[in-house]
């Protein structure tokens, strides 16, 4: 056994650089998630027991992993009802400090989240000290996503430093039966943020959160009505909430100015959403360029009509509509609606527009050498504008198409693939040569499969075969 271990600390490649050098193998063992971008219950979990897992295998990697402040900087809580055990939960607690203590001075990023297989009932006990702990190390966050209780959320309370360092936060709350659900005082640290997510809070946290100057993503459960706040630095607001009525969206739209809004993205949208967002977008008088719409429950007209008033859009996604045909949808942003309350030909609009996403997550995608006939009349009219707008044409070039759909499961061929025809090759050949790139994909149960170069490929291989 001594000759074994003899061997092994021999031949081990990693006690043979310096450790710093180590250290940096030790810390590329386990690459962190970006748990920050979105609350989950697992994120980051796996990194934060990373210097643990490393500290296992033997006493020199455990030196050097105790010794490395980097390996210690990611901490990753799931509460669960196991922490009404008093002992338990002590012990949590220490591991977490010991975390911070170990990660010295560097940022730190903290995700603590809730089990959601499991209901959980926090002591007033757990909660203090738990609130204690993330009181002791908020000004150290760099990161920090909190999916709590109330009892928890409501007894965070940070004091005031010179330089925050904080740039991304998370808020979650699920007590559905807490009617105030507030923000807790974050001003003091919120200086610099970059990435703001809450759930389900009250929409006076919206004054709260002013100071948010990059991204915002927010979900509300209630938005009752209030009077109008002004969000000066706000750029990016996503709203994504499956379940919200109406009702609330019209008072969160109503309730919001937002002058330097460049990024809106909203899903399920409905009835009276149009007037909405060109009420939101006209009372701003902010200049969008990118609009992401799912789910959107919208006429022709209605469509047409909010397009028109985005005269400054570059990027348009749009999935799932839910009134309009696929062919309608695109006939409308590829200037094919022709028919208008007088019987003229509307205006040519979207002169800025540089790129065109489609996601169809249920329905196949036919008649694709209509759509890129569509497509190529729309660079002529672009062309074609009078010389006011050719500029603003030539300088904002078209240049991609994107579109992701399933296996039509309906057809003869949905055990395999249905290739793009020759025709529809030969418009994506032309159009590739006006300067657009086009990514047409379909998912199915094997992946997805980028239909242009196996319908390329497929074509020419017919061609060989029939040549033979």
């Amino acid at each position: 056994m001594e000759n074994h271990k003899r061997a092994n600390k021999h031949h081990d490649p990693l006690q043979k650089v310096p450790p710093e050098i180590t250290s940096c193998v030790l810390e590329l063992a386990f690459e962190p998630k970006s748990y920050m971008d979105r609350i989950e219950p697992d994120g980051g979990y796996t990194y934060a027991r990373c210097p643990l897992v490393l500290g296992g295998v033997c006493s020199y990697w455990r030196a050097t992993a105790w010794a490395d402040p980097r390996l210690w900087t990611h901490v990753s809580w799931i509460l669960n009802p196991t922490h009404d055990d008093p002992n338990l939960f002590r012990h949590r607690i220490n591991l977490f400090k010991e975390y911070i203590h170990r990660a010295g001075a560097l940022p730190l990023h903290i995700s603590i989240v809730r089990d959601e297989t499991k209901d959980l009932e926090i002591s007033d006990f757990a909660a203090e000290i738990l609130a204690d702990t993330i009181n002791t190390c908020f000004y150290r966050c760099r990161r920090i996503a909190l999916d709590c209780p109330m009892e928890v959320l409501g007894k965070i309370s940070v004091q005031p430093i010179t330089q925050p360092i904080l740039q991304s936060l998370g808020l979650l709350i699920t007590d559905h039966d807490i009617d105030d659900r507030r923000l807790p005082d974050l001003t003091q640290v919120t200086q610099n943020l970059e990435y703001l997510e809450l759930h389900n809070f009250s929409i006076s946290c919206l004054e709260a959160i002013s100071f948010a100057f990059a991204s915002f993503d927010i979900v509300f459960s209630t938005i009752p009505p209030r009077s109008p706040l002004t969000l000066n630095a706000l750029q990016s607001l996503s709203i994504s909430d499956t379940y919200i009525t109406s009702t609330s969206m019209m008072h969160l739209f109503n309730c919001l100015t937002l002058p330097s809004l460049k990024d809106l993205s909203i899903f399920n949208l409905g009835q009276g959403g149009v007037r909405m967002l060109q009420s939101l977008v006209k009372r701003s008088n902010c200049n969008l360029t990118r609009l992401s719409l799912t789910r959107f429950n919208y006429s022709e007209h209605e469509f047409h009509q909010l397009l028109l008033g985005l005269p400054g859009l570059k990027q348009l996604q749009l999935a799932q509509p839910s009134n309009l045909s696929i062919m309608q949808m695109f006939g409308v942003v590829f200037h094919q609606y022709l028919t208008s309350f007088d019987g003229a030909r509307h205006r040519p609009f979207l002169h800025h527009l540089e790129e065109l996403e489609f996601i169809s997550h249920w329905q196949a995608i036919t008649g694709w050498n209509t759509i890129l006939k569509m497509m190529d009349g729309f660079l002529d009219e672009r062309l074609n504008d009078p010389p006011s707008n050719l500029q603003a044409a030539s300088t904002h070039k078209f240049s991609k198409f994107d579109a992701t759909f399933p296996w039509d499961t309906a057809s003869p061929e949905s055990s395999g693939i249905t290739y793009l025809d020759n025709e529809v090759l030969d418009l994506v050949q032309k159009l590739n040569g006006r300067g657009v790139e086009i990514c047409i994909r379909t998912i199915g149960s094997t992946g997805i499969v980028e239909l242009i170069p196996i319908s390329i490929q497929h074509r020419r291989s017919r061609v060989q075969d029939s040549a033979s």
